[in-house]
């Protein structure tokens, strides 16, 4: 962890600096981290937040951990990333704007050392600070771009996986795990499985849900669910709270292939279920001619649908669907 800048925030939690290249201006680009080190034996998790810049809800989650949780009372370590992709935070955007090449750091790791900022700091997580970890937590929230109804990704159906996932509490009874194109994507908690570490990844909110009495909404479950995973596992004291069922499903990315304003269909609502062939939208030109229509490929429910009511050309992940493979019961 060579040219780590630390430096302490209160008692026992330490703010890290891991520098990655630097500005015009001679000012740090770094992966910032939050450290709470626990006051008896226990695991390290990592709260990974920020992979995408226009997702803050679990950098908030973060930073009420840090004020809520006694270092004392921790049992292990807790190391929050505050934003991992800093370029795409200060832009508010999903990625780095000025990476041409690598923009979406999810699909990219882990990296190269030498390779673009996206892919230094892709690197760069996964050498000094992915080793650390017994259990990792992705935090995600939909973006600008979609906006998300609560659920749990996990790499595959592992039980490694699926106990971390059951953990965090019964907000999350919805368990998705990527099929077809999405199974062998470079994303960060791909790359934690590969390394034998239980991850998860959180997705919920978005575009449509940063009101403030949505988005504070947002940030409590996914707070809640970390206090339940660090009870779960032992962190920290107190009885962890569980789903009576969880549903898993398949999950793949609905496309357009013409741009257009989308005029909905009554059926299209987040959440719902929707048999095979259901008509979900229609893409029509400025002047109103329907050009495309979008329907579901398969029965499945719909886990997100686009932030913006607008496609200005084809190609774009409309929403995502999930196929119901499976069905995990308590005492399962």
């Amino acid at each position: 962890m060579d040219g780590v800048v630390r430096n302490e925030l209160k008692a026992s939690v330490t703010a890290e600096s891991y520098p990655i290249s630097k500005r015009i201006d001679g000012s740090d680009i770094a992966i910032q981290t939050i450290r709470i080190e626990g006051g008896g034996e226990g695991p390290c998790l990592l709260l990974n937040c920020g992979t995408h810049g226009d997702e803050p809800e679990g950098h908030s989650a973060l930073l009420d951990l840090v004020d809520r949780v006694d270092p004392g009372a921790l049992r292990g370590t807790v190391i929050g990333i505050t934003a991992l992709n800093y370029p795409a935070y200060e832009h508010r955007k999903r990625g780095n704007p000025l990476d041409d090449w690598y923009y979406d750091l999810n699909r990219i790791f882990p990296g190269s050392p030498d390779g673009s900022i996206t892919q230094r700091i892709a690197h760069r997580v996964c050498t000094d600070i992915l080793p650390q970890a017994d259990l990792v937590l992705d935090l995600h929230s939909g973006g600008a771009n979609i906006y998300v109804g609560a659920r749990l990704i996990v790499p595959d159906d592992g039980e490694q996986h699926l106990r971390l996932a059951q953990a965090m509490g019964p907000d999350w009874p919805l368990l998705a795990k990527g099929a077809g194109a999405r199974a062998g994507i470079a994303s960060f908690t791909n790359i934690a499985a590969e390394l034998g570490k239980p991850c998860v990844t959180i997705e919920l909110g978005g575009a449509n849900h940063r009101r403030p009495e949505f988005y504070t909404g947002d940030v409590k479950t996914t707070y809640d669910g970390i206090v339940n995973v660090m009870r779960a596992y032992d962190m920290l004291d107190g009885q962890p709270r569980y789903a009576d069922e969880w549903v898993m499903v398949d999950y793949e990315p609905l496309r357009n292939t013409y741009g257009g304003l989308i005029r909905y269909a009554s059926a299209c609502r987040l959440m719902a279920s929707v048999t095979e062939g259901t008509l979900l939208m229609t893409i029509v030109d400025a002047l109103g001619r329907p050009v495309e229509e979008l329907r579901a490929p398969f029965d499945m429910i719909i886990l997100s649908v686009p932030g913006q009511p607008f496609l200005p050309n084809g190609g774009a992940q409309v929403m995502t669907m999930g196929r119901v493979v499976r069905k995990i019961t308590r005492d399962a």
